[in-house]
């Protein structure tokens, strides 16, 4: 199979049916990869000498001329000769052969070794093995479907294809094919089927815009048939045809139209086909709108020899010469970058091309003999292998002189003999013999391939499943992994310029690893021997920036580059980075002035330069700086041992945090050195804190002390000294410093739960402590322990200075309670703060809950109970006092129940105050007496309200 570096392209490889003809992209090597095997090498099961599957359709290739005609490849040195006696020397013979045989060494017999690398390659030369006969790797396995016959296979596809399942048709095929020993006969039968079939369906398709869900079986079933059958033209233009029906398929049918010229240009040029002369004008203007001029002009020469469009072709021909004629110099450089790619078809190819449209170009001599010598090169090459591996030294160095003379700077060819030279050093070495070397090389391939996939390496997995084929160790997989990297590639190849660019970019932006991943995966990005350059340098920095290839591997590729493109600046860094990682700062410093000359401002060069700079002129000013070094030094110590002073704590804080007995231990023995106050502070708050985290708590807690004397409050000490508390059963002359710890800490509900129980168990609960109940209560409003203990706390509350808050504990503590003192405490609290519907509703609950409540008597008791208070305010009010007059007044605000005797008792006072000199007291006694009337007026109104409400069936005791 072939890959193009440029895009106009000339060898027919990739196309090639099945596994046959794997060597034809290369008629160099067609006479070692395409040798016909026979014996145990091909046979599918001991003992049988047909030939296997993997062999029986590639054709016979002649003899190389380097090998003598009494000399089989097969047959390596270590055959024998044939003993012409036929009695006594028969029977020897046998007796030989059979000894050998179990042996083992008479496996020797049938290496058939590979080709070697392509002529620019550079491998990795490993140590010829001889393959022995007993390789399970080298015979096929067993016949997958045993029993399969040629007329079974074809009436079963013969029936899928009647039931239209084109699809399985196919599959079919490929599973039957496997199976057969030989079917070369069978494969024109079934194209010539499928043919049938899809033709009609082909006639009744959309001749435009076709969904590719809809086409997809008959395009497989079109590129079945002619993978079958490749040298039936009509397959190739029907299988375009069905392409160029669907939208979005021009990638594809540029490259497969380009196979269709390789393949049968010459054909369509002695006749074209007239049922497909839309399709040629498609391709057309495809190879024109893509740059493919070559292609374009051998498509216009088509269509010239058709009547119907032989007028506007002869119109168009010459400005499509003219094209060539102008793009002669790129073509030139096309042809340059695939001998230097290797692609010698393609290279050839587009000589042809190019020759037919341009004779008279002068370069096209000179590309000529240089890709014949090319050609030898290769030619000599696989020939050193074939030696090579028959261990022939003679000849080996016989061809890699010969190699040399064409191609001074050939590795393969130095390679192989060093190879050669290697046994005479290593002969007084202990030598392990291999148990099966065909294995370990097959084993190394499949390891190598792996790798390969695994770094996206779409060239090195191409080569390597080139070489399993070679080999023979190929199975039905890797040919069709090759299928896919080939036209991947060969759709790649229609992008080349774009992704130029993406690499381009890629480069600058620094983005090594992408660039890597991204060049494995299109390895062939130059069209041009620029461009090639460049993707040259690509890959050595991508290479070197993310450590894909060792120190070795990096300098062999940075000389090549650098032989083949002197103005390289990547060679020169990467061999200077190289050097300075070795500490060869001379070579670096060479290294560095190549790549100055060729790139004097690239930001790469900088920190090189200068630490290269330091070396060489280093010297003459190391003194000036260590003397500056050493000034700076002494001039700063006084600062740097301050600051190291006061980075102790620091450190300490640091160093307590894994070992926190050691930090106590340093701290306390700076008792008496510290004297700043701030320090002081610190010292106490690492004391604390690490007296606690070592268990010491008698010095943590003296420790939190002195730290809370220090600083009343302090955060840590409250937090650390809280803790200890509440980690213990508490006592009561803790409550007031976990009062306040509560109030710096309010989110620590556990100790807001232990607190508040620990007051409830111990019947502490105060005045004071009505916030932290309140807190409780809201975070555990499960507990009603804590709310009617607060009712009852709250029952003896002033009556003047009750809050609504305190209402709803009040009430939420009845209900809880059901106590008696709780309901009438609620009610009177109510009554005074003037809720007289609410002071109503509770009378109703009360009374449907069946209290002894006689709601007659309530006024009256209640009016008893406000006359201290109502006294105490006229006490006030008339005392010559006036902030507590002032404050009589404002409570007077609050009492929102008064009698007309209790109003009686305070207006005269009131409008005795109206009259006073003072502007305050006289508006405070003006708005009093409102307040007065107001009351009085609303609390006649609600004890009317309260009388008509009936008693309950019993009396209740009055409530005192």
């Amino acid at each position: 199979m072939d890959t193009r570096t440029s895009t106009d392209r000339g060898c027919n490889s990739r196309f090639s049916p099945g596994r046959e003809n794997h060597g034809s992209c290369c008629p160099a090597r067609a006479s070692a990869l395409c040798a016909p095997r026979s014996g145990t090498l091909c046979a599918t099961r001991p003992g049988a000498r047909r030939p296997s599957a993997l062999c029986a359709t590639r054709p016979a290739a002649r003899r190389p001329a380097c090998i003598p005609p009494s000399q089989d490849l097969r047959t390596g040195p270590a055959a024998q000769p044939r003993l012409p006696a036929p009695g006594i020397g028969i029977l020897l013979l046998v007796l030989l052969l059979t000894f050998l045989e179990r042996t083992g060494w008479g496996a020797q017999k049938k290496a058939v070794r590979p080709p070697p690398p392509a002529a620019s390659a550079r491998p990795a030369p490993t140590a010829p093995t001889l393959a022995t006969a007993a390789d399970p790797a080298d015979s096929p396995p067993d016949d997958p479907t045993p029993g399969v016959s040629a007329e079974g296979l074809e009436d079963r596809v013969r029936e899928m294809l009647a039931a239209g399942r084109l699809e399985e048709a196919g599959a079919e095929i490929d599973r039957g094919l496997a199976g057969l020993p030989d079917p070369g006969p069978l494969r024109a039968r079934l194209a010539a089927l499928l043919a049938a079939t899809a033709q009609p369906l082909l006639a009744a398709a959309p001749a435009a815009d076709w969904p590719a869900s809809a086409a997809a079986p008959l395009e497989g079933a079109w590129r079945k048939a002619r993978d079958l059958d490749p040298d039936q033209v009509s397959y190739w233009l029907s299988y375009l045809d069905c392409l160029a029906r669907q939208p979005g398929t021009e990638a594809a049918l540029t490259f497969e139209g380009q196979d269709l010229l390789d393949r049968h240009g010459a054909a369509l040029r002695r006749q074209p086909p007239a049922g497909q002369i839309p399709l040629l004008q498609r391709l057309g203007e495809i190879f024109d709108q893509r740059g493919f001029p070559l292609h374009r002009l051998e498509i216009l020469q088509i269509l010239a020899r058709h009547p119907a469009t032989a007028s506007e072709a002869n119109r168009l021909l010459p400005m499509a010469r003219e094209t060539v004629k102008l793009r002669s110099a790129e073509l030139l450089e096309r042809i340059e970058a695939a001998m230097v790619m290797n692609e010698l078809d393609q290279a050839k190819n587009l000589l042809e091309r190019l020759r037919a449209a341009q004779p008279d170009l002068p370069q096209l001599a000179r590309l000529a003999t240089r890709l014949d010598t090319v050609r030898k090169v290769q030619s000599l090459l696989t020939e050193a292998s074939i030696a090579l591996q028959r261990r022939d030294t003679a000849q080996v160095k016989r061809l890699c002189d010969q190699t040399l003379e064409l191609d001074p700077n050939n590795p393969n060819a130095r390679a192989y003999l060093a190879q050669i030279a290697a046994p005479a050093a290593s002969a007084t070495a202990p030598t392990t013999r291999v148990a099966d070397p065909r294995a370990a090389r097959q084993a190394d391939l499949l390891a190598r391939l792996a790798r390969a996939g695994q770094d996206e390496d779409l060239a090195e997995s191409r080569r390597l499943l080139k070489e399993l084929i070679a080999q023979g160790f190929a199975r039905e997989e890797h040919f069709r992994q090759l299928s896919a990297i080939d036209k991947e590639l060969a759709q790649g190849r229609l992008f080349a310029p774009e992704r130029f660019e993406d690499a381009r970019r890629l480069m600058a932006a620094g983005k090594w690893a992408e660039l890597h991943r991204f060049l494995n995966r299109n390895p062939a990005l130059g069209d041009s021997l620029e461009r090639i350059m460049a993707v040259w340098d690509m890959r050595l920095a991508a290479a070197f920036f993310t450590a894909a290839k060792d120190d070795e591997a990096l300098l062999a590729d940075a000389d090549r580059i650098a032989t083949k493109n002197p103005k390289s600046f990547w060679s020169p860094f990467v061999r200077m980075r190289i050097a300075l990682r070795r500490n060869e700062m001379a070579e670096a410093e060479k290294q560095l002035g190549l790549a100055r000359a060729i790139s004097p401002d690239h930001k790469l060069l900088t920190w090189w330069g200068r630490l290269l700079w330091v070396w060489r002129h280093g010297w003459k000013i190391v003194p000036l700086v260590l003397l500056a070094f050493f000034y700076v030094a002494a001039k700063g110590m006084f600062w740097f041992l301050h600051l190291w002073e006061n980075g102790y704590w620091t450190r300490t804080a640091w160093i307590g945090r894994v070992l926190p007995r050691l930090a106590l231990a340093s701290l306390e023995r700076r008792f008496g050195t510290v004297k700043e106050d701030w320090a002081r502070q610190r010292m106490f708050e690492l004391l604390t804190q690490y007296a606690f985290a070592c268990g010491e708590k008698e010095k943590g807690i003296r420790y939190a002390e002195l730290l809370l004397e220090m600083k009343a409050q302090h955060p840590l000490a409250m937090q650390l000294l809280g803790r200890h508390y509440l980690s213990a059963p508490l006592k009561p002359p803790q409550t007031g410093f976990l009062l306040t710890y509560l109030k710096l800490f309010p989110d620590d509900k556990d100790a807001l739960a232990k607190v508040g129980r620990f007051l409830l168990a111990s019947n502490q609960l105060t005045g004071d402590h009505l916030d932290l109940a309140r807190r409780y209560m809201n975070a555990f409003p499960q507990d009603q322990d804590m709310v009617v203990a607060v009712g009852q706390m709250l029952d003896g509350t002033d009556v003047l200075s009750v809050t609504g808050e305190t209402l709803e504990i009040m009430e939420k503590a009845w209900r809880v309670s059901n106590r008696d003192a709780l309901w009438w405490s609620l009610w009177r609290a109510l009554v005074v703060k003037g809720s007289h519907d609410r002071a109503l509703t509770l009378l109703a609950e009360a009374l449907q809950a069946g209290r002894p409540i006689d709601p007659v008597q309530l006024p009256d008791v209640l009016e008893s109970q406000l006359d201290p208070v109502v006294m105490t305010l006229q006490r006030d009010i008339t005392g010559l006092d006036k902030a507590a007059a002032a404050a009589a007044l404002a409570r007077l605000a609050n009492l929102k129940f008064l009698t007309a005797r209790q109003a009686d008792l305070l207006l005269p006072y009131l409008d005795g105050s109206v009259n006073d000199d003072d502007p305050g007291v006289r508006y405070a006694a003006q708005k009093a007496r409102d307040h007065v009337q107001k009351a009085a007026e609303k609390t006649a109104e609600f004890v009317s309200r309260l009388r008509a409400v009936p008693p309950s069936a019993t009396a209740p005791s009055a409530p005192t």
